[in-house]
């Protein structure tokens, strides 16, 4: 388990990852808004559905606030888990909640015999994407215009994956600037 770095008032952000439910979806959809705009990306029903199957997680505080969230599918027909939404809310970013997210959720998959997995990102989103790199997601496809609603060059995506049977090759692995 990756344990998260200390913020500015040197107190541990949270202790381990809990489920996500049904009543932190407001303020899923809220932090996913102030990152990605405020139409919402997924509506509520949609977050249900995946909220049902139990691979989706959270950190809160004390409070009761949602500081990050992975929202995770597993979709039978292509055996994979798809990383619908992964978003840290952006005064918890660079302290490492976020790596600690993602490994909870992904080897909380492992553990239920899981371990195909992808995710989309924006091919100019260099943080997000040094991340998936040293998780162990490899970029497998471009897609152009992704994102519809974003100006080029930040409407392309990257699809990365992490497969059981992995033979990418490592020129994948290198950080980008």
């Amino acid at each position: 388990m990756i344990i998260p770095k200390k913020d500015s008032n040197e107190k541990i952000l949270n202790k381990e990852p809990i489920l996500a439910s049904v009543s932190d979806i407001s303020q899923m959809d809220a932090i996913s808004q102030d990152i990605w705009g405020e139409e919402g990306i997924y509506s509520f029903n949609f977050y249900t559905t995946v909220l049902s199957q139990n691979l989706s997680y959270l950190y809160k505080e004390k409070s009761g606030e949602v500081t990050a969230f992975c929202l995770a599918r597993y979709e039978s027909k292509a055996d994979q888990v798809g990383i619908y939404l992964f978003c840290v809310k952006k005064n918890y970013q660079g302290k490492g909640l976020g790596k600690s997210l993602l490994q909870f959720c992904l080897d909380n998959c492992r553990r239920k015999g899981l371990e195909n997995f992808y995710l989309h990102t924006a091919v100019t989103n260099y943080p997000a994407i040094n991340l998936y790199l040293k998780l162990g997601f490899r970029v497998e496809q471009i897609i152009l215009n992704y994102y519809c609603n974003d100006a080029p060059p930040d409407n392309d995506a990257f699809l990365m994956a992490i497969r059981k049977d992995n033979k990418m090759k490592d020129k994948n692995t290198k950080k980008v600037n």
